[in-house]
């Protein structure tokens, strides 16, 4: 994993995994959230996982740290604001579902566990739907 050099602050929220970002060189980037995947905007709680990205991050200067790129050419990415791991806080928050994480597993699997054992966020729902089940 290396460092994207720099800070960058959030443009626009896309839903709660994905954000457009500019560097201080004004270069615009998008960035998908590692080793997470919130719900889709069209499936129940979609719109409350980006709401909750927007909470966490808003418009704010993150840093981030660069796992990959992914098929659309978006960085994969653990995003920090404030020394909040932002990834794992959607985790904790019930916004997001752990997905593909090979770095970070366990931790992301326990935030998740918990969030699920007391009920937050999406695990409020009767029957929460992943959004992988969703893009089908």
């Amino acid at each position: 994993m290396t460092s994207i050099p720099g800070r960058f602050r959030i443009l626009r929220v896309h839903d709660g995994d994905t954000c457009e970002m500019i560097g201080a060189d004004g270069i615009k980037i998008n960035v998908r959230f590692a080793g997470i995947d919130a719900p889709e905007l069209a499936q129940e709680f979609g719109h409350e996982a980006r709401q909750m990205l927007v909470d966490l991050i808003g418009t704010r200067v993150v840093t981030l740290e660069e796992v990959g790129r992914d098929k659309y050419g978006r960085y994969l990415a653990q995003v920090y604001n404030d020394g909040i791991w932002i990834n794992r806080e959607m985790l904790i928050r019930g916004g997001a579902w752990v997905y593909l994480s090979k770095i970070h597993f366990d931790e992301f699997k326990k935030a998740e566990t918990e969030a699920k054992a007391k009920l937050v966020g999406l695990w409020a729902l009767e029957n929460p739907k992943p959004p992988w089940e969703a893009r089908k």
